[in-house]
């Protein structure tokens, strides 16, 4: 599985392979964020997070 963060413009802030149980967000700046996650049957999911 895989990953994107992306900011609230859309720009991707990170993109990693996915090996474990959580995702380090803590070097990201409050805001508003979006995750999408990347099976590896290539199914897309979407979702919206705040970061404070």
């Amino acid at each position: 599985m895989a990953y994107e963060i992306l900011d609230e413009s859309g720009k991707v802030i990170l993109s990693k392979d996915f090996k474990g149980s959580k995702i380090d967000i803590s070097k990201l700046k409050t805001g508003l964020y979006f995750i999408k996650l990347k099976s590896l049957s290539n199914e897309t999911n979407i979702v919206k997070f705040i970061k404070k």
